[in-house]
């Protein structure tokens, strides 16, 4: 009678703590910024959203039937955007929390440029026995942040007045030329030109 009850009293918590993670998945759809995502073992969605169908431009059926990475696949196909599904993938076979993988992903009819940057955070559904049976994580839009980025590392290495390479970007190239301890001699060479009366420029624009 005390294992009987002990059992009733174990599915009774168990209950409660499954809907109180309901409640709370619920309210994060709601009010966060970020898209919550699930996936099975396979990397089938299991959990489709309204927020995740708006945000991936499939219908819920379409993702209900493949994977999160092939879903990705028409929107990363090369250079920058290919290593990042590459990346996603990888993380999802080695069955470890993983945090901050950032995508390049086009726009469904955007243009060359028309790209916006995703960082992808998640951990894996574990069954009693400790063995994955899928994932659960949140995409975020960090394009923002990826575009500021992006604009302070270009005033670092470049003069905002010409845009020309600055003295920083010089001296990590010259870096870049001579050859490392150990490695052999490689030819450079590096060209000054003196322009006439530049002091007067200086003097009104700037150094």
């Amino acid at each position: 009678g005390r294992l009987f009850g002990a059992r009733l009293g174990a599915q009774r918590e168990a209950e409660r703590q499954g809907q109180m993670v309901g409640l709370l998945l619920r309210d994060f759809e709601e009010h966060s910024v970020d898209v919550l995502w699930e996936v099975d073992r396979q990397g089938r969605f299991t959990h489709v959203s309204e927020r995740l169908v708006a945000l991936l431009g499939h219908e819920r059926e379409t993702l209900q039937a493949t994977t999160l990475v092939d879903t990705l696949a028409p929107r990363c196909e090369d250079g920058e955007e290919r290593r990042g599904r590459r990346g996603l993938r990888r993380a999802l076979l080695l069955d470890k929390p993983f945090r901050d993988i950032v995508l390049r992903v086009r726009y469904p009819q955007g243009g060359a440029d028309a790209a916006v940057w995703w960082s992808v955070t998640a951990k894996p559904l574990l069954d009693d026995a400790g063995r994955t049976t899928g994932w659960r994580g949140v995409i975020s839009d960090v394009t923002k942040q990826r575009l500021t980025h992006q604009r302070l590392a270009y005033l670092a290495h470049f003069d905002s007045l010409t845009g020309l390479a600055n003295r920083v970007q010089l001296r990590e190239r010259l870096s870049q030329s001579l050859p490392a301890p150990g490695e052999p001699p490689r030819r450079s060479a590096l060209i000054c030109l003196d322009l006439d009366n530049f002091k007067s420029i200086n003097d009104s624009l700037g150094h």
